[in-house]
């Protein structure tokens, strides 16, 4: 719905915060459809994601902020569902990341605690989930982080490359 409410107000956050929730719907109605149709078209995988998928021995669970009618078929298409034993969305729980919740859902899920578990992801959003859950939180240095650099987001490590961590 940002996404929506920010398209709909030229980027402006302020005039985006105060669309009416009826008319974001509405939108969103629109944006949904035409996003589907288009989904899987310019997607892809950054360099070593799918290599470290495959050498991953320890369980993995996705979490997402994306909601999961665009998650699922993003996960399909490029060959990921399999990678996973669990994918919490954004729209699974009533919190969702920069949230310590899904962190802490995933943990409980997978019956352990969060001292024991490890965040990797690509934005300020990844690394504060993960430390508000009390999880250990590694950041890659590529990906989405609103044009500003992971490094000043306080990971516990920053790695250019997937392929590091399995040396570490």
């Amino acid at each position: 719905d940002k996404l929506v409410r920010r398209a709909l107000a030229d980027g402006c956050e302020q005039a985006a915060e105060e669309l009416p929730d009826a008319e974001v719907g509405a939108a969103r109605i629109h944006f949904d459809r035409a996003y589907l149709r288009v989904l899987t078209e310019a997607t892809g995988a950054f360099p070593g994601v799918e290599a470290f998928l495959q050498a991953l021995t320890i369980p993995a669970i996705l979490i997402t902020n994306k909601p999961r009618l665009f998650t699922l078929p993003l996960l399909r298409s490029l060959g990921w569902q399999d990678h996973f034993v669990k994918v919490i969305c954004g729209d699974d729980l009533k919190e969702k990341k920069p949230s310590p919740v899904p962190v802490q859902f995933a943990c409980e899920w997978q019956r352990t605690v969060p001292e024991r578990a490890l965040m990797i992801g690509d934005s300020v959003n990844d690394i504060r989930a993960a430390h508000a859950a009390g999880a250990a939180a590694i950041a890659v240095s590529y990906g989405y982080n609103h044009g500003h650099s992971i490094h000043s987001a306080g990971a516990d490590l920053v790695c250019d490359q997937l392929q590091e961590l399995l040396e570490i």
